[in-house]
C-alpha cells in the first residue's frame, strides 16, 4: 500500500485525525487532510469485515511466537470498558451509581497471554470489539485465538482470570466447552479484595486498611486462606444487626460463591497469575487512551476501526496484518514497481 496510507493508518491508530495530519505534514511529503485520515481506518475495517474470519486466521498463522518448549501456561481474560458513543442515550441526571455514565456503552476487550514455567509473561495478543449485545463476535475471536495458540502449545495449561461479571464467565465457560479443554478459573485477586474491604468496613463503620491488608496477605500466603477469611466475615455477620448485617452477608455470599476460584496461595506457589492486570491494561491502551479524550464520541464502525488497528499493533501483528490488507488493496494502491517489496501474505486456504 502507498506510504501515505500506511503512515496514515499508523498515526490514526495512535492519535486523532487533526493531530495525525499535522504530524504527517511535519514528516514532509505527506499532506493528507484530516477528513481523508478519518475515512482511512473505516476503509481498512471494511476490508477486514468483508472476510474477517479468513483474514484474522491468515494473520494468526503468520505470528512469530515463543518456542513450544518455553510456554507452560496460556492465560485468557476479558472485560468491558465504557466508551462514549454517538448514539448512546443521554439521560439528564444520570448518577455515578447508575448503569453507566451518560452517553456511554460498554465495549469489550480480551487478551491471550503466554507464560513460561517461572511465571514470566512471554507474549500477549490483544483485541477488542465495540458494544455488542452478548458479545458474540468477541467470543468467537477469543475462541479462535485460544485454539490457535493451543495448536502451538498443546501441553500448556489454560487459566482464565477475570472479575466476577457473570457475562465474562459465561463466555469463558462456553469457549472451554466448545474447545473441549480444561480451563482453571480464577477470580481476579484485586476484585475479590474489594469485597473483603467492603465487608470489614461495613462491620466496623470505618476504614479498615490494616485489617484488609492482613486478610489480603492471608489469602496470598495461606493454603486455607479463603476458609479463614470466610470464618472471619461470618463472625462479623453474627455481631451485626439489621441492614448492616444484611449488607455484610451479601459480601460474604459473594466470597463463598467464588471460593473455588480463589486459591491464591496455591496459584502463587505454582507461579501462576492471580490478577487480571494484563486485561485491565488492554482495556486502557486499546480503548481508553485513544477513544476517551475530551469531547470524543464514536460510531460503531469508526470505533471498531481504531480498536482493530490498535489491536494489531499491540499484538505485534502490525506488519503481517498490513501485508494482508495491502494484498486486498493492491489494485488501488500498489505503486512500487519492485514486486518483491510488495509481496503479500497469501490468504489462508
Amino acid at each position: 500500500m502507498h506510504v501515505v496510507q500506511y503512515a496514515g493508518a499508523v498515526f490514526m491508530a495512535a492519535a486523532p485525525s487533526k493531530d495525525s495530519a499535522h504530524l504527517l505534514s511535519r514528516l514532509g511529503g505527506m499532506t493528507p487532510s484530516a477528513a481523508h485520515l478519518d475515512r482511512l481506518p473505516r476503509a481498512i475495517q471494511a476490508v477486514v469485515d468483508k472476510d474477517r474470519l479468513e483474514i484474522e486466521e491468515t494473520i494468526r498463522q503468520a505470528d512469530i511466537l515463543p518456542a513450544a518448549s518455553s510456554v507452560a501456561l496460556i492465560m485468557v481474560s476479558l472485560d468491558g470498558v465504557m466508551t462514549p458513543m454517538k448514539d448512546a442515550p443521554r439521560i439528564p441526571g444520570l448518577k455515578k451509581d447508575d448503569v453507566g455514565p451518560k452517553g456511554h456503552k460498554e465495549a469489550a476487550c480480551a487478551t491471550v497471554s503466554l507464560f513460561d514455567q517461572n511465571g514470566d509473561r512471554l507474549h500477549t495478543i490483544r483485541f477488542g470489539r465495540m458494544p455488542e449485545s452478548k458479545k458474540p463476535t468477541l467470543q468467537q475471536q477469543l475462541k479462535d485465538e485460544l485454539q490457535h495458540v493451543l495448536t502451538r502449545y498443546p501441553l500448556a495449561k489454560v487459566q482464565a482470570v477475570a472479575d466476577g461479571a457473570e457475562e465474562n464467565w459465561r463466555i469463558l465457560s462456553e469457549i472451554a466447552l466448545g474447545l473441549g479443554i480444561e480451563m482453571e478459573k480464577t477470580l481476579d485477586y484485586y476484585h475479590a479484595m474489594e469485597y473483603v474491604a467492603e465487608a470489614f468496613k461495613l462491620a466496623t463503620g470505618k476504614d479498615t486498611q490494616a485489617e484488609t491488608k492482613y486478610w489480603g496477605e492471608v489469602l496470598r500466603t495461606e493454603p486455607n486462606g479463603v476458609e479463614s477469611l470466610i470464618a472471619a466475615i461470618e463472625s462479623r455477620v453474627n455481631l451485626a444487626k439489621g441492614e448492616t448485617q444484611e449488607k455484610i452477608q451479601k459480601k460474604l455470599n459473594y466470597i463463598v460463591n467464588h471460593k473455588d476460584m480463589m486459591p491464591y496461595a496455591q496459584l502463587l506457589a505454582a507461579k501462576k497469575p492471580i490478577g487480571s492486570g494484563i486485561q485491565e491494561a488492554a482495556c486502557k491502551t486499546l480503548v481508553s487512551q485513544r477513544m476517551k479524550n475530551s469531547g470524543m464520541t464514536w460510531s460503531q464502525a469508526g470505533g471498531q476501526a481504531i480498536i482493530t488497528l490498535r489491536g494489531f499493533y499491540q499484538s505485534e501483528r502490525w506488519d503481517n496484518a498490513w501485508k494482508v490488507l495491502r494484498y486486498e488493496f493492491r489494485g488501488d494502491y500498489q505503486t512500487d514497481p519492485n514486486p518483491s517489496r510488495l509481496k503479500a501474505i497469501k490468504k489462508a486456504a
